[in-house]
């Protein structure tokens, strides 16, 4: 697409390689990082984003199924995001509403991180910046948060070793769609993580305006 930064073709199996090593880990690891709604919600987001990037899709469709995977990963982190909820916003505040945003600010960074990635190198590193900043500046970080957190900048790194432009090698991989929604599915879950499953004041450490 027009918003592609690159002067000639690169294959998208960046992203494929991401959903292969992270979808079977979070499989594998069961609940111990991430509810089974949660990793359905993370698999939709890559098949689609495959899905698109070997023929584009109807927007419409596209939407539709960012609404369903934000949903399922609202409902699988459920008692982190009440959590959020009572502490940023008023009280009383229906639980409705609750998720309601939460699947808008989800759907919100799924086409955020789709549409910055089109420079090499430029998602990868903003996920790892985002990543790097939750660790570093988060207080009371639960586990559960850090062993995600730590599975994903894994793979984001051994990703951009063959995505940015090297003397060395003579070929690059992209991550596309695919890519590029897991990724944003996987940080979506990792902030509610972060912000709703550790101690209290952990949201406001996480929220830019705390």
């Amino acid at each position: 697409t027009a918003r592609k930064d690159h002067g000639q073709a690169v294959p998208y199996s960046g992203g494929l390689a991401l959903g292969l090593v992270l979808l079977p880990s979070l499989w594998f690891a069961g609940d111990e990082l991430l509810p089974w709604p949660a990793l359905a919600g993370l698999a939709l987001c890559w098949l689609l984003g495959v899905a698109d990037d070997a023929r584009p899709l109807p927007s419409l469709l596209k939407f539709f199924a960012q609404l369903v995977a934000a949903a399922a990963l609202a409902q699988a982190l459920s008692t982190e995001i009440a959590v959020i909820g009572r502490e940023l916003l008023p009280a009383g505040t229906s639980p409705i509403i609750v998720y309601g945003l939460a699947i808008f600010c989800a759907v919100g960074v799924l086409n955020a991180l789709n549409m910055i990635d089109g420079s090499d190198g430029l998602a990868g590193v903003q996920v790892l910046a985002g990543l790097g900043g939750l660790v570093l500046f988060s207080e009371g970080a639960p586990s559960i948060g850090l062993s995600l957190a730590a599975l994903v900048a894994s793979a984001v790194a051994a990703y951009l070793m063959f995505n940015l432009p090297s003397p060395l090698r003579p070929y690059r991989i992209f991550m596309g769609d695919g890519g590029a929604l897991l990724l944003a599915g996987l940080l979506v879950s990792i902030v509610v993580l972060f912000a709703g499953g550790g101690p209290e004041g952990s949201v406001e450490s996480v929220a830019p305006w705390g």
